[in-house]
């Protein structure tokens, strides 16, 4: 008993510590949702529209001057910054004016809002840099702004480059020095991040929002419930301290993912929507936790049979 006490003392005391280490990790390091800045940048189209106009052949003849120099290859890119946190951006907030930038030989011939919009003002700085006069953005807010490009130095109107080419020779940049601002994250998509885990080929995708979320605690509380009834109407919790702990963490478990499971079925998510529900993941559960909840109930029966009056 002395060693099994000395146990329980040891994961009491790391039980604190982990729980103390995410209290300070969340209270000093992690930034705040009601201090932090967060911008977010989009891409939305990106192409050559010389080589566009190329596909006509010889029934086109063009021919583009640009402030009075001819330009070989006129690139558009529409791209856009967000405010996707909870603090509004203010524009004392800005150290440094937000700026799109190109590879040097690469030239920006305008940056434009594309909303038709009078603010920001973007102003050349030089010919790979355009900047945004600072402006309010509140949580939603975006600025979606249209860059003409040009190449100085190799490619002509006979060279077709696809969107992902002309990314990888623009190579465009998004840059700021704002308050509580780390950096400009890009948008990506959720499900191309979830399949780049390194668990997630081994183990299920959970994805719980809304009225699953609700429904899946509330299931899990119910049945954990029921499984803490059962067991103790067995003496089974009052027996052995460590086969007690097992059992409550086996039925806490089952109890978890069959409520989960039988969540998917009834709520299915986006993901599901798009790939099907994965039975080889859910209905296991499902099934495992019927059997065992049968199979105690009918323990606890037995256990509380009333037995045969005896023959006079």
């Amino acid at each position: 008993m002395l060693l099994e006490t000395r146990i329980w003392q040891a994961l009491h005391v790391l039980a604190i510590l982990v729980t103390a280490f995410v209290t300070l990790y969340g209270a000093f390091y992690v930034p705040s949702a009601f201090t932090e800045k967060r911008l977010q940048r989009s891409l939305f189209f990106a192409g050559d529209v010389t080589s566009a106009l190329s596909a006509l052949g010889d029934r086109i003849k063009l021919s583009i001057l640009i402030d009075n120099t001819p330009v070989n290859n006129l690139v558009l890119l529409i791209g856009s910054i967000s405010n996707t946190g909870s603090v509004a951006i203010i524009p004392s907030d800005f150290y440094e004016n937000l700026s799109i930038n190109v590879d040097k030989e690469w030239k920006i011939l305008l940056a434009k809002n594309s909303t038709g919009k009078e603010h920001p003002v973007w102003k050349k700085v030089n010919d790979q840099k355009f900047e945004a006069s600072p402006e309010l953005l509140n949580p939603g807010d975006s600025i979606t702004v249209n860059v003409y490009a040009t190449n100085t130095q190799h490619l002509t109107q006979d060279q077709t480059l696809h969107q992902l080419q002309i990314l990888q020779e623009l190579n465009p940049i998004w840059s700021a020095h704002i308050l509580n601002l780390k950096s400009i994250t890009e948008s990506t998509n959720p499900i191309t991040e979830i399949t780049r885990d390194p668990f997630s080929t081994v183990a299920p995708i959970v994805l719980l929002y809304g009225s699953a979320l609700v429904v899946a605690s509330v299931g899990a509380i119910f049945f954990m419930t029921i499984y803490i009834n059962l067991l103790y109407s067995i003496d089974f919790i009052r027996n052995s301290r460590w086969q007690s702990v097992g059992a409550i963490v086996g039925v806490g478990i089952i109890s978890v993912t069959s409520s989960e499971a039988m969540t998917t079925y009834l709520f299915p998510n986006i993901l599901n929507r798009l790939t099907g529900v994965d039975n080889w993941s859910n209905m296991p559960c499902i099934v495992l936790n019927l059997a065992v909840l049968v199979w105690l109930s009918f323990k606890a029966w037995k256990a509380h049979a009333v037995p045969p009056l005896p023959h006079s």
